[in-house]
């Protein structure tokens, strides 16, 4: 709080009475103070028009691709779906009564001050402490506050879910609504996003309408493989230590050759993983201990042992000289998310493009893919850190009571990690990683197993799997199999391979060598609604005991992708639903129209009847042309 106001009496944010590091007052740009002509302060209101006009956002203008029609309509359907329904309820948000305007921030991310999920819209502001809540956490407090005996549960549980300033708790009375949107924007955005949904489908309720089937993007079935690497319709066999009693499911293994877009959207939006091999034929760097002692061996960085959770500090040195050498160590030592604090283009530049030249699917996995909806994140603003991580971690084992290398757990995005690097075993067969990984459609039956196991054990608030406090050993493995009849994908990942893991499967991992991998996340049109799914259960995740900011920010996410998208055209005033036949120039780049300073959308380009192309082939059955381009 600046000096100028200390001798003027008025409600304090929470950042400023508690001073906390790289934080803002809470109030800035919405609060207005009246004076008289001496200066005294004569009270406050808050605003309720914006009197500055929002910043420009800098959105991207290159992709690893060129941006077709087929690109833009795909994300915006897939925009449209994921907002109609919010959109629906901003629009009613923004008429009521003594309504507040904030600008959409672009320094920091908005989030809930009570389940820390990413606010977009229909959220509330107190007066007196400026603490933020978004609907689902103001419901809360009006429900508790009716109700005496639900309050006392609430806070049994939760202590400062109502705490206010001096120590004075919450009530209705304290909340304002609060807007980032203005009334004809929300028109405007809902009046082009009904084009893209069937009137029958908007009806539907709930936070996210179902996604399009993608099976109607490609235009052709699934070509067979005729080159030198065919697919494989199972991944090589796996090492004994592996192997088992239980039936695993097949794993689909192709060469980074033959995999294109026909063949990865069958598995992909039915939410099936997969393996791509061949990789060390793309890469042109060296992702050795030796590479990384000698460009980083200085570095300090924080280790976990995997067994017991415990951490400590080492030079990355000090970390890979121990790689290799089995009998001089009892730890299984893991280095995860490096780097931890600092973007990874930033800090290991040269790996940064080798890995982004390599990793496959880059449509879909690429920072700038044209696929991934996180591409269309302004640079001016605060947006997710989906990677690329790198994932160094010491050989463990599948023994009864192993932790394995990385628990048990779901990432909020979908992901691809690939293997850089990898010792031989300590019995000197070939080294690699054993992984785990569910469909999504079992989650329920392997919350319910874990749950189980702490039968009679201490109790606990956090989720089994987003815990991240099991990991199923051999024999637990079988008994998941023997009670639940649920069995994973296991796949026994080896140097040049890439594993990719949609979003919502519980997956796990265990080194049976040191081994150098990189993982990075995107954000499938696919896996829109999982992806949803998960970002609610963190928010349920974090009612009890906070656990993890909402870093995906989704609905923003998908918001700027539909602003962005927009920039490149959009459809005439009465469109077919996209379900049916529409024609668009298949390939032509869409251009960019700016009136008055602001980013306008643009006519739809002519059709061109050599050019021709039907929605049923928005996501093409063959690689496209242009330049090369998490978890464990």
């Amino acid at each position: 709080m600046s000096n100028r106001y200390k001798n003027d009496d008025f409600p304090r944010c929470l950042s400023c009475t508690r001073r906390w590091a790289g934080d803002t007052c809470r109030f800035q740009g919405v609060r207005l103070f009246y004076r008289n002509g001496s200066g005294e302060l004569r009270g406050i209101d808050f605003v309720t028009a914006l009197v500055t006009p929002s910043p420009e956002m800098m959105y991207p203008t290159a992709w690893n691709a060129p941006l077709t029609p087929r690109h833009v309509r795909l994300v915006k359907e897939v925009a449209a779906r994921g907002l109609l329904h919010t959109l629906h309820e901003e629009e009613e948000h923004v008429q009521k009564p003594n309504i507040v305007r904030r600008q959409r921030e672009t320094d920091c991310r908005a989030t809930c001050d009570t389940c820390l999920t990413a606010i977009f819209a229909g959220s509330w502001i107190c007066t007196s402490c400026g603490r933020e809540s978004c609907s689902a956490c103001h419901d809360k407090v009006a429900e508790i506050c009716a109700d005496p005996k639900k309050k006392k549960q609430t806070l049994d549980a939760s202590p400062f879910f109502l705490t206010c300033t001096k120590k004075q708790e919450h009530t209705l009375a304290n909340f304002r609504p609060i807007t980032r949107f203005g009334r004809q924007e929300i028109q405007d955005a809902l009046y082009e996003m009904r084009a893209f949904i069937p009137a029958d489908e908007e009806q539907l309720t709930g936070s996210l309408l179902p996604g399009p089937s993608l099976n109607r993007f490609s235009s052709s079935p699934v070509p067979l493989v005729n080159g030198a690497h065919r697919e494989k319709r199972r991944c090589p066999p796996l090492p004994a230590q592996a192997l088992g009693t239980v039936n695993y499911k097949d794993v689909r293994l192709f060469h980074h050759k033959d995999l294109n877009d026909a063949n990865f959207c069958e598995l992909w939006e039915k939410g099936t993983p997969l393996v791509v091999e061949g990789l060390h034929e793309k890469t042109t760097l060296r992702w050795t201990p030796e590479y990384l002692m000698e460009k980083h061996g200085g570095e300090q960085c924080l280790v976990v042992e995997c067994q017991n959770d415990s951490n400590r500090r080492l030079t990355v040195e000090e970390f890979f000289k121990k790689f290799g050498n089995y009998e001089d160590r009892n730890e299984i030592l893991k280095l995860k998310d490096w780097p931890s604090s600092t973007d990874f283009k930033s800090a290991f530049p040269v790996l940064y493009e080798d890995f982004m030249d390599t990793v496959p699917m880059p449509d879909y996995s690429r920072r700038d893919g044209v696929l991934n909806i996180s591409s269309h994140f302004p640079f001016n603003s605060v947006g997710p850190d989906l990677g690329p991580k790198m994932y160094n971690a010491f050989a463990s084992n599948l023994d009864p009571g192993s932790k394995g290398s990385t628990r048990l757990h779901m990432d909020v995005a979908d992901a691809v990690n690939m293997m850089q690097y990898c010792e031989p075993r300590p019995d000197g067969g070939d080294g690699g990683a054993v992984w785990d990984i569910f469909a999504a459609e079992d989650t329920p039956k392997i919350r319910n197993f874990l749950k189980t196991l702490s039968t009679g054990k201490h109790q606990t608030t956090i989720d089994p799997i987003h815990g991240q406090t099991h990991y199923l050993d051999s024999g637990l493995m079988q008994q998941l199999y023997d009670e639940e009849g649920v069995t994973s994908y296991r796949i026994f990942q080896r140097p040049g391979q890439a594993v990719f893991i949609p979003a919502g499967c519980a997956h796990q991992v265990c080194n049976l060598a040191d081994c150098i991998k990189v993982a990075v996340d995107f954000v499938s049109p696919q896996n829109i609604v999982r992806c949803e799914r998960l970002t609610r259960e963190f928010r349920e995740q974090n009612q009890a005991q906070l656990w993890k900011e909402d870093m995906l920010q989704l609905k923003t996410m998908l918001w700027y992708a539909w602003l962005s998208s927009s920039r490149y055209g959009r459809l005439p005033s009465a469109p077919p639903p996209l379900r049916q036949a529409f024609e668009l120039p298949a390939n032509v780049p869409l251009p960019v129209t700016a009136a008055g300073g602001r980013m306008q959308i643009a006519n739809l380009l002519p059709r061109e009847p050599s050019s021709r192309m039907a929605i049923s082939s928005l996501l093409p059955h063959q690689p496209q042309a242009g330049p090369s381009s998490s978890t464990a």
